[in-house]
């Protein structure tokens, strides 16, 4: 089952495959891991920039193809600091959101094209990108 997240025409599957855990595979495997994941339905891959301190996205990113990557939402997560409060407030957040997405790029991480969305804990930022139905 599919849905469409809020606000966007983004169609995810109901199942997210979370990518915590991929920094000790080989590019391999998880190339294995996202085809398997699409062939069972699940479209919607879960990223945080404090997984594996952001190998786990580096190494997704790598072994992703443009066959791959044209068939799949990817969301990733930023601003999650342990030990620290969140501050919700709009100043605050735009603030976040800008210095984030500065870093998460310049971190060589998932590249622009790459992220569909980007959540900082409970506010979800889109961005431009296209996703076309298939």
């Amino acid at each position: 089952e599919y849905l469409t997240l809020p606000q966007t025409d983004l169609k995810v599957s109901k199942i997210a495959l979370g990518c915590m855990r991929i920094a000790d595979k080989s590019i391999e495997e998880v190339e294995e891991l996202v085809k398997t994941a699409l062939e069972s339905g699940i479209n919607f891959f879960d990223h945080a920039d404090i997984y594996a301190g952001g190998e786990a996205e580096t190494l997704f990113g790598n072994a992703l193809t443009p066959q791959l990557r044209e068939k799949m939402v990817i969301q990733t997560k930023c601003a999650i600091r342990p030990g620290i409060c969140y501050d919700f407030s709009k100043e605050y957040t735009e603030k976040l959101l800008k210095e984030e997405i500065e870093q998460f790029y310049q971190a060589g991480r998932l590249s622009k094209e790459m992220a569909d969305c980007i959540r900082t804990k409970d506010i979800l930022a889109f961005l431009n990108s296209e996703v076309e139905d298939e």
